[in-house]
């Protein structure tokens, strides 16, 4: 029996066994045990599948082409024409295939992805990447991987090599390579590019006061610039200032303004050589970002009306007779001006000239008198803005005297209720007294602020009692008390402060009746009407907190039409619940002092202080509910 172009493979025992004596002859057949014949092989024959019953053979097969013509049929089981292609040699096995002879297995790299990009923000370092490698040849694929940089590491895992960034290198761009070699592929080595982008660390958030720093004089009234420095992020700031060196920041100069780097202040009318300032930044939102600043150190805001201060001097004196007075002379400059006001000094050949507060006059020392001075001649000063002329007296000797007082008050009161404070006062005698003004503080020893800008007229010269009335309008209901002193202007304009009285709140006072000619400047007429009988409440209503700003407590007032369950809820900026304060049934009626309004401490909660920013804060009287901010600053 004679077997060609067969394949005996994984059979039981033998592939070939004879059972009965007689010959069989095996000729170009691949048996995996071997067998002496013709063109016989024993090499696996690399079947597609054969555990899924295909016995059709790999491109590698070794039985490609290795068969015979002789006494073998034309077609394969499956009638396909054999040998395939004509003129070769057939396939051993059952499957006719198309190629004449095995290939030869050469693997082929292929890279998923074949470039890398790297980035990340400093001091972070980017993220893990993996490549994939694969094999799209024939045969078994071996390969390894070099870089030809130090900064990165890699792992190789399976069929992937996993790179990492190894070290925080200095921000910039930076570019590298791998390398994926294998011996036996036809396409090695595959270079991977790597790009890594280290971007440097962002400024942290910051807000700078420039100025005012600490030092300066600003005079009221004036437009003055509030300078700062800031990171991007910074959208909008808020601006307060503090007259106690910085302990609390009750005063808003301006909430959630645009962010310039700078803002233009209108400087109050206050005198105060202990303020600060202090901003805040926030998002584009107003959320405070939790950055701010304030002055290094105290600065000072004075009164706006001062003189002008002199170059230089120039003149004669001599004395009414023609010979050189002696020792020092005073003379008198009638000139208006303000307590406190000094005029420098001129050049050292000229004399001293200072302002004497005791006596209202500016004065002039003479160390050494030249020859041809007179008395009675025209003393001119040179002002950076122009020239003032002073006579000088002709009588020297009599002007360094007492100065009596241009007002004698008999009487001062103040009476305050809801409505604003009546201020009272009588002179028993005046001299040369050009009028009045009204300063006005929340605490005794000030800072006082002017409560008139025109001056209330005085008598002039009277011997006879005179009585004066002013209305301050300006006054806040929820404050307990004011206090009040009058300054009386002569008609050279010496000025004399006379004693500080105070006005306690009178909730029971409500209206003031005024003479609607004469206003509340110069002698009011009608008399003060203090109405005692309450004005009813007609609608619920909820007032703005006092005081606010605020650090760190403050009082919420409000007003009921009728009775109801009380409370408000607070949130901060971001609309996140901080604390409920609850303050029971309330009768109608009017709860704005502070010994009625709602109380709150400053804390959430969970009794914890809470920072600087804007916050919200809702009434709920049975079905009315209303709203209102309020700002802490710290």
């Amino acid at each position: 029996m004679n077997i060609i172009n067969s394949i005996l493979w994984d059979n039981d025992l033998a592939e070939v066994r004879v059972q009965k004596s007689g010959q069989v002859d095996i000729l170009y057949s691949c048996v995996k045990q071997g067998y002496d014949g013709q063109g016989n092989i024993s090499s696996d024959p690399l079947f597609i599948g054969p555990e899924n019953g295909n016995y059709h053979l790999q491109n590698t097969s070794p039985c490609l082409g290795a068969g015979t013509s002789d006494n073998a049929p034309s077609t394969d089981i499956e009638g396909n024409i054999r040998p395939n292609p004509a003129g070769s040699n057939p396939d051993i096995g059952a499957y006719e295939s198309d190629l004449a002879r095995p290939q030869i297995p050469i693997p082929e790299i292929s890279l998923s992805p074949e470039s890398l990009f790297f980035k990340s923000t400093l001091p972070d370092l980017p993220d893990e990447q993996e490549i994939f490698i694969t094999n799209s040849g024939i045969g078994e694929l071996i390969w390894r991987a070099e870089d030809n940089v130090d900064w990165l590491t890699l792992v190789h895992a399976g069929d992937e090599l996993k790179v990492s960034v190894n070290q925080a290198l200095s921000a910039g761009t930076y570019n590298g390579t791998i390398s994926i070699i294998s011996d036996n592929a036809s396409n090695s080595p595959q270079i991977v590019l790597v790009e890594l982008i280290l971007e440097p660390e962002p400024p942290a958030l910051f807000i700078t006061l420039i100025s005012p720093n600490g030092g300066e004089e600003w005079i009221t009234g004036s437009a003055r610039e509030i300078i700062w420095e800031y990171a991007d992020e910074v959208k909008l700031v808020t601006l307060a200032y503090s007259l106690d060196s910085g302990n609390s920041y009750l005063d808003l100069i301006v909430l959630n303004s645009a962010n310039t780097g700078s803002y233009q202040w209108q400087v109050p009318d206050i005198e105060s050589s202990t303020v600060r300032i202090k901003i805040i930044g926030s998002d584009a939102l107003g959320l405070p970002l939790g950055v701010e600043d304030q002055s290094d150190a105290d600065f000072a805001i004075a009164k706006e009306d001062r003189p002008p201060r002199p170059k230089t001097i120039s003149g004669i004196i001599k004395a009414q007779d023609g010979s050189t007075p002696k020792g020092d002379m005073e003379i008198r400059a009638y000139i208006k001006d303000r307590p406190g006001d000094i005029i420098e000094y001129p050049p050292a050949d000229f004399s001293k000239i200072f302002y004497d507060p005791n006596t209202g006059w500016y004065k002039i020392e003479l160390d050494a008198l030249q020859e041809g001075w007179t008395a009675g001649e025209v003393l001119r000063i040179e002002f950076t803005g122009g020239a003032l002329e002073i006579e000088l007296d002709d009588n020297p000797s009599q002007s360094g005297g007492e100065h009596t007082l241009p007002v004698e008050l008999s009487e001062f009161s103040a009476l305050y209720g809801r409505d604003g404070c009546l201020i009272k006062w009588e002179t028993q005698s005046e001299d040369g007294n050009a009028g009045f003004f009204i300063y006005r503080s929340t605490r005794k020893h000030g800072p006082y602020i002017k409560m008139n800008s025109k001056i209330i007229p005085g008598a002039g010269n009277a011997d006879e009692v005179r009585e004066y009335k002013f209305l301050d309008e300006k006054t806040d209901p929820y404050v307990k008390i004011y206090f009040y002193y009058i300054e009386d202007v002569d008609f050279s304009g010496k000025r004399t402060k006379h004693e500080i009285i105070h006005a306690p709140l009178n909730p029971d006072i409500s209206i003031f009746n005024l003479d609607p000619e004469n206003g509340i400047l110069g002698n009011i007429k009608k008399e003060f009407v203090p109405m005692v009988k309450e004005i009813p409440v007609l609608t619920n209503a909820l007032f703005q907190n006092y005081p606010n700003p605020f650090n760190p407590e403050t009082w919420i007032p409000y007003q009921l039409a009728k009775s109801a369950n009380i409370k408000i809820s607070i949130y901060d900026a971001r609309g996140q619940f901080v604390h409920v304060l609850q303050a029971g049934y309330q009768n109608a009626g009017i709860y704005t002092a502070k010994d009625k309004a709602i109380y709150w401490d400053g804390k959430n909660s969970s009794s914890e202080q809470v920072g600087s920013g804007v916050y919200f804060y809702i009434l709920q009287a049975g079905k009315f509910s209303a709203s209102r901010r309020m700002l802490i600053i710290k």
